[in-house]
């Protein structure tokens, strides 16, 4: 059984960092896996993509071919990639591993809400177990507020992919410990947000409804401390996506 991880979050959440990390500790962990860069404007990946979008198209000659900006060459590459969808599928046939690392473009909102992006991506696919890995960047840890902000993206792009949704913070090494062990004891009593608002003593009635609902419906989760730079977390990451691949049992 094979099972596709992909990486969604806001630029400099620190994607691309994390499919080269967690795809290193997976190997060590004696387990195949292929990366695939669906990012047609990254300028250097820290590793050497197994499937690479780039092949076909390049946000860089698209930019100086339509003489458009950087945003707007984006929009038109990931567009573009409809056309080469049987190029990447054929590629990908090439592959028999057990996980597929998925580094999704940096600019989230051009990937997840247009409608070419999920397109791409569903054609890739399939029918194969897939599960999307959320990435909140640490500055939004900061006051609730901004973790409420952060989570309502993070539902956002659930509701756009329709995948099983891991939620974690990356960069775990830059919070202090205190704010580790709340995230990692807070998610796994629930109630985490509504007791982030309280403890801000806010009174703003929206952001308490909003962190309240995020709770009751069970988004919030087990919000996942993790550290491409010391593999902290890596553990608990592979744990939550097994319950989603295989119930929770090690692959064979």
């Amino acid at each position: 059984m094979e099972g596709f991880i992909v990486l969604v979050g806001t630029a400099g959440s620190g994607k691309t960092h994390l499919a080269d990390s967690f795809g290193r500790w997976l190997e060590s962990m004696d387990y195949s896996i292929a990366r695939i860069n669906l990012d047609p404007a990254v300028d250097w990946l820290p590793y050497s993509p197994d499937i690479d979008v780039r092949d076909y198209v390049s946000a860089q000659n698209v930019m100086s071919e339509m003489r458009l900006g950087p945003n707007g060459a984006l929009i038109a590459s990931i567009d573009m990639l409809i056309g080469h969808v049987n190029d990447l599928k054929r590629d990908l046939s090439q592959y028999s591993v057990d996980y597929y690392i998925v580094d999704t473009p940096g600019q989230m909102e051009l990937f997840a809400y247009r409608t070419s992006g999920p397109i791409v991506l569903e054609s890739l696919l399939g029918s194969s177990e897939a599960a999307t890995v959320f990435l909140v960047d640490p500055i939004f840890i900061e006051k609730p507020s901004s973790l409420v902000s952060a989570l309502l993206l993070a539902a956002s792009s659930y509701l756009r992919l329709l995948k099983p949704q891991v939620n974690i913070v990356s960069k775990s090494d830059l919070l202090l410990p205190d704010i580790i062990e709340f995230l990692e004891s807070g998610s796994e009593e629930g109630g985490l947000l509504g007791e982030m608002v309280v403890r801000e003593d806010r009174s703003d009635p929206l952001l308490y409804r909003m962190a309240e609902v995020l709770d009751e419906t069970g988004f919030t989760g087990r919000i996942i401390p993790v550290s491409s730079n010391t593999n902290y977390g890596f553990e608990t990451l592979y744990y939550e996506l097994q319950k989603i691949f295989a119930g929770g049992e090690e692959k064979d």
